[in-house]
C-alpha cells in the first residue's frame, strides 16, 4: 500500500489548534468522499464554532506576545525553510493525498507539491521585513518604512487545487511574521491537514499555524471576530458573497475568481491554438480561476479550430487520478458535476450547440465517480447569460466573430485574456483594451506557468502594514516614530 493511502486510512484526521492535533470539541466528524469513486476516503474532525474561537485565541496570543513575533527574522526564516523541506520530503505522500482528495491527476498534484515547497522556500529567502533604508523626507528629516505583520490572518482555501491555494497564502503570510488559521474547503480538506502535521514537524511555535476542517459555521465564526486582522480567500463567487456579508466591512481580500477568454485571430495556427485551449480548459478539471472557458474565433478559421478542439477533447484520457495515464480526473463533488451539467443545459436552451462531450461517459470502470467529459459548445454570443457565467468545470464556449475588432469587443470585462495571431494586434491596443488583466500571447500553457513559484496570488506585502520612523539627519539629533 502506498504511504499516502496508509495515511488516509490511519484513523480520524484531527484539527491543528495551538500546536496540538485535537478532535472537535463537540466530537463532530464526517467522511470525506473520494471524487474518483464516490466512496468514503477518510474521516476528519469537523470544526465547530467553539474550535474556531479556541484557534483564534491561540493565534491572537501568539501574534500579540508569542515567540513568533519576538523571533528574529533569521529564526523565522529557518522555520519556514524547514517547512519547505518537510513538504519536499513528503512529496509522494502529499501528492497522492491531493490527487485522491481533489480528483486532480497525479501528475498535476505532483507539480503542485513541488510548487508548494518551492514557494515556501522562495518566501523564506526574500529580504527580511526588518530591513529598510533611510531616505530623505524633507529638508530636515530622514525616514525609513518598515513592514509590520498584520497579526492574525485567516486563509479560506478553495476546493480546486486546494494545496496550491492554501500554501499560496500560508507561505507569504508566515514569512511576513503573521499567525495563520487555515480553513480548507469541506470537500477537499486533506492536504491542508497534512501540511498542518508537517508544520509541527518543522518546529513552528504553538499558535502560529492552525488548520480547521469545518464549514461555513466555522468560517462565519472566525470572519465575524474583530480579533481576525485579515481574511484572504480563493473561493467561488457564491462563497465570496456569504463570507463578505459575515465579515461586515472588516478587511477581506479575494483571489482571482474569473475564468479567461482566448481570442484566435486570422494568422494563428488553429492546431497550436487548440493545444493550448485544451490545457487551459481542462487543467485542474477546468475549475481553476486562471483557466480558460471562452474562445472567440475569427470567421475564417472558426470551423477549422472547432474540428481541432474536438480532436483533442476526444483524445483526452478520462480516468482515476492516481492512474499514471490519467489526463482528466473527476470534478471535486457530485454537486459540482450537477452545476456544470445545468450550465451546459442552460447554454443549449439559449441556442448553443453541444458538439462534443458534456456527458458522464460510458466507461463502467468510472461508475460511481464524479466524471464528466469536457464539453465543447458553439454558437454562443456575448448577449447570452451562459457566455458570461463562469463554471468550475471542463467546459469551452465558442463564439464566432466577423473580424478582429468584433473579436476583441466580445471579450468579457473580467478574467485573463489570451490572443493567438497577436501579430495582427499591436501590444499597446491589448494593454488599453484590457488594463490590469493578465494577457497571454500565443500561449495558455497553465501546466507550465503554474509550476513557477513566482506566479502567486499573494505576496508578503499583502500581509503587512507599514510603520515609518523619522529622524534628523545623522548630523542632527532626535527622531520620531509614527504609523502610516
Amino acid at each position: 500500500m502506498e504511504a499516502g493511502d496508509r495515511w488516509l486510512q490511519d484513523g480520524e484526521k484531527l484539527l491543528l489548534i495551538d500546536g496540538r492535533l485535537v478532535p472537535a470539541a463537540d466530537g463532530g466528524r464526517r467522511e470525506v468522499i473520494e471524487p474518483a469513486t464516490g466512496a468514503p476516503l477518510a474521516t476528519v474532525a469537523t470544526c465547530g464554532s467553539l474550535d474556531a474561537l479556541q484557534a483564534l485565541g491561540a493565534a491572537r496570543a501568539a501574534a500579540d506576545d508569542g515567540p513568533w513575533t519576538r523571533m528574529s527574522a533569521v529564526d523565522r526564516i529557518e522555520r519556514i525553510v524547514a517547512l519547505s523541506q518537510q513538504i519536499a520530503a513528503d512529496a509522494l505522500v502529499l501528492a497522492r493525498i491531493e490527487a485522491r482528495d481533489s480528483g486532480r491527476p497525479l501528475r498535476e498534484a505532483q507539480r503542485d507539491v513541488r510548487y508548494a515547497a518551492a514557494l515556501a522556500l522562495r518566501e523564506a529567502q526574500r529580504p527580511a521585513a526588518s530591513e529598510g533604508r533611510w531616505r530623505r523626507a524633507g529638508r530636515t528629516l530622514e525616514a525609513v518604512a518598515t513592514p509590520v505583520p498584520l497579526g492574525v490572518v485567516v486563509v479560506a482555501a478553495g476546493a480546486h487545487a486546494p494545496l496550491r491555494t492554501a500554501i499560496g497564502a500560508i507561505a507569504p503570510a508566515l514569512a511576513a511574521g503573521n499567525c495563520v488559521i487555515v480553513l480548507p474547503d469541506v470537500r477537499t480538506p486533506l492536504s491542508a491537514l497534512r501540511v498542518g502535521e508537517l508544520a509541527r514537524a518543522a518546529g513552528l511555535p504553538q499558535g502560529v499555524l492552525q488548520v480547521l476542517s469545518g464549514g461555513r459555521d466555522a468560517g462565519a465564526a472566525l470572519a465575524a471576530e474583530a480579533g481576525v486582522d485579515l481574511v484572504v480567500a480563493d473561493l467561488g463567487m457564491d462563497d465570496q458573497r456569504w463570507l463578505r456579508a459575515t465579515r461586515d466591512g472588516r478587511p477581506i481580500r479575494f483571489g482571482p475568481s474569473a475564468k479567461g477568454t482566448l481570442v484566435v485571430l486570422n494568422g494563428a495556427d488553429p492546431a497550436i491554438a487548440a493545444d493550448h485551449a485544451m490545457i487551459g480548459a481542462c487543467y485542474g478539471q477546468g475549475a481553476l480561476p486562471w483557466g480558460l472557458q471562452r474562445i472567440i474565433a475569427q470567421r475564417k478559421l472558426h470551423d477549422h479550430l472547432v474540428l481541432e478542439l474536438i480532436s483533442r477533447a476526444s483524445s483526452l484520457t478520462l480516468g482515476n487520478p492516481i492512474d499514471p495515464d490519467c489526463e482528466l480526473g473527476p470534478v471535486a463533488s457530485e454537486g459540482q458535476r450537477e452545476v456544470v451539467e445545468a450550465e451546459i443545459a442552460a447554454a443549449r436552451t439559449q441556442g448553443a450547440t453541444l458538439v462534443y462531450g458534456g456527458t458522464r461517459g460510458e466507461d463502467m470502470r468510472l461508475a460511481g465517480g464524479f466524471y464528466l467529459q469536457p464539453a465543447l459548445l458553439v454558437g454562443l454570443s456575448p448577449e447570452m447569460s451562459a457566455w458570461r457565467r463562469d463554471v468550475a468545470g471542463p467546459i469551452l464556449l465558442v463564439h464566432e466573430a466577423q473580424d478582429a475588432d468584433a473579436a476583441l469587443a466580445a471579450v468579457p470585462s473580467t478574467g485573463p485574456v489570451g490572443v493567438f495571431g497577436v501579430q495582427g494586434v499591436h501590444q499597446s491596443r491589448l494593454d488599453s483594451e484590457f488594463p490590469g488583466r493578465d494577457i497571454w500571447q500565443d500561449s495558455w500553457n497553465l501546466a507550465e506557468a503554474l509550476g513557477d513559484p513566482h506566479w502567486t496570488t499573494w505576496r508578503q506585502e499583502d500581509f503587512t502594514t507599514q510603520r515609518t520612523a523619522f529622524r534628523a539627519p545623522p548630523s542632527g539629533t532626535g527622531w520620531y516614530l509614527g504609523g502610516v
